[in-house]
This record gives structure tokens, sequence and C-alpha cells, in this order.
């Protein structure tokens, strides 16, 4: 009897090691999976852990490197392909059309409150839903008269290079501009100095579908077993259990970072004297609902306004706007818009 119990014990250990390392694999092998199956975690740990798998492993389709959804451009690197462009990720499958006219928007259904043209990159243009399901669109469905030139991963000077020729722009009486996290980069250098680089990215990143889930699979198990080890695998129930309580939301940028934006988004406006003349409201949208500090400010005919925008507005695997995000941004820019009619 007395040999059994040290048995019993050591059975034990295995048995319960045994349970943490299938556990240990299984979580780190979940976020494949669910992104596959188009699954969101909420745990903000396999949350972390399923981003990185789609955006680096990748297992998501990028717009602008899909050839029926884009074309090269010799003045912004590309642009929309004209027609419809079916796009799909995880959690969504979208049809966008592109007209002579922007994104396509019919006029508003009775006489309209006032001309709006939209620019932005991605979260404007509607990745991640229709194109009758984006802001741009409600707003039209709210009353105004609105022409939609946002495309993925345009910076400020490409957007507003793409639309100051325009007879849209021309008759515009307000530009709505929508600023992201990643515009930055791009907006302390002139259009020109980095045009020859989103030549060649565009050139790069093109294929002629989106990526299969065979081509996800691929990707994701090399990702993994390059950055796996044994710490990982470890330490993978431990983070599970310690991020249950964490919130979703993203620390915010701080005040002094937030000023870094805006400063170079403002001097990027200020080359474009065509724009003068009209009411330009300024809102971000960044991935998953990160905020900046002391966004609201007005200056002259520029107004930087935040939307309050939080987590719930975001795909959960996705980093862009989901229906609910381009509805909630349609009724804020409403009252935005209404108010400053009412200034002027």
């Amino acid at each position: 009897m007395a040999m059994i119990e040290p048995v019993r014990v050591l059975g034990s250990l295995i048995l319960g090691g045994c349970i943490y390392v299938f556990l240990g694999v299984s979580l780190l092998v979940a976020p494949i999976c669910a992104n596959l199956v188009g699954y969101g975690f909420s745990n903000p740990y396999l949350r972390q852990e399923q981003q990185a798998y789609y955006v680096k492993g990748p297992m998501r389709s990028i717009w602008q490197a899909d050839a029926g959804c884009a074309v090269s451009h010799e003045d912004l690197g590309y642009t929309a392909r004209l027609g419809e462009c079916k796009f799909q990720n995880a959690e969504f499958d979208t049809k966008l059309r592109y007209t002579k006219a922007g994104w396509a928007i019919p006029p508003p259904r009775s006489g309209s409150k006032e001309r709006v043209v939209v620019l932005g990159d991605s979260q404007a243009m509607a990745w991640g839903v229709n194109h009758d399901q984006s802001f741009a669109y409600l707003l039209r469905n709210l009353g105004y008269t609105v022409s939609n030139f946002a495309i993925s991963s345009y910076a400020t000077e490409q957007q507003l290079q793409s639309v100051v020729r325009r007879p849209e722009f021309s008759e515009a009486d307000t530009l709505i501009i929508q600023y992201c996290e990643n515009d930055m980069d791009k907006n302390k250098r002139y259009l020109r100095d980095y045009l020859a680089e989103e030549l060649a990215l565009f050139s790069a990143q093109q294929t002629p579908a989106p990526l299969s889930d065979l081509q996800k699979l691929r990707n994701a198990a090399n990702r993994f077993f390059d950055v796996f080890d044994l710490s990982a695998m470890v330490l993978a129930p431990v983070r599970f259990i310690t991020t249950m309580r964490n919130g979703q939301a993203l620390e915010p940028y701080s005040l002094e970072k937030t000023a870094q934006h805006k400063a170079h988004l403002l001097n990027v406006l200020g080359r474009f004297a065509e724009i003068k003349n009209k009411s330009i409201i300024v809102f971000y949208s960044n991935g998953y609902g990160k905020k900046f500090t002391g966004w609201d400010m007005e200056q002259n005919n520029i107004h930087l306004v935040d939307m309050g925008l939080r987590r719930r507005h975001y795909h959960r695997i996705d980093d862009h706007l989901n229906i609910e995000g381009h509805e909630y941004i349609a009724s804020k820019l409403n009252t935005v818009l209404t108010e400053l009619r009412l200034v002027h």
C-alpha cells in the first residue's frame, strides 16, 4: 500500500501536466481556428493573438491588393476600379460599387440639405460593410447630397489630391475627412516623395483573387511555427486567466502624441487653398476604436470632432467599423452638420 500512493501522486501529476499542455496548445491554436470561421473572442489575450494572426499571418484579404477591386494610378499610387467589387474577410462578405463620381450613392429622395464630400481611408470607404451601409450612404438617407471618394490607406494629401479638381468638390458646401492614426507617417511627407513607394507596394501586393481558406491556414501555420516556443505554451493559460477581467478599450494616445497627429494633419490641410471656402469636419476612426486625447478643436473653417467611437463600433477580428459604427457616425455627423448650419 505504501508504494501505491506515490504512484497515484505521480500519475496525477502526469495527468495534470498533460491537461495543462493540452490547454496551452489549444489556446495557441484557437485564434487560428476562430479566424477561419469568423468568431471573434472577447477575452483580451485571445483577441490580441487572433488579431496578430489575422493581420500578420496574414489571414485577411486587403482591398487594394485585390486586382478586381483596385487599379494603379500614376498620380495617387492606386485607386478603385470602376464597377462592382466583391470584398470579403472572416466577418463580412460585401459588395462595393465605384463610379466616376465616387462610391455609388444616389441623390437624396427629397430636397437636399447640403452637398457633402467625404474623404478618408478604408474606414470611410466602407471596408467591412456593404457600400449602402456606410456612414456616407446613410447621410444620403438623412437628406444630404453625398459624394464619397475615400480610398483604403490613402493619407490626407492623397485624399485631397483625388478630389480638388472634381466638380463634386467644387459644388460641395462641406468636406468631411475621416482621419486615422496610420496617416501621420505619410502626412510628414509630400505625396511626390512617397508616390514611388505607393506604386511599388501596390504592384507587389496584387493578387488575382482573395485569400482562400487553405492559403489562410498555410499562412497561419507558418506564423505559428515561426513564433512558437515552450514559454508561450506554458504562459498561455496564465495569460488567458489573468486577462479575463481586463476591459476591451485600448490605451488612448497621450495629449502630446495627439498634438503631433493634429499638427501634421493641419500642415497638410494648409497646403490646399481650395478648401478655405468650405466647412471642414475632421473626425478620427482608429483601429479597434483607439482614442486620441484632446482631439476636439476649431481653427478657422476646420472643425476637429471626436465622435466618441468605442470598441463595440468595430468588428471583433477586423479593425474596421461595423454596421453599428457606421450608423453611429452618420447620426453624429448629422448633429454636427446641423449645428454648423445654425451657426453659419
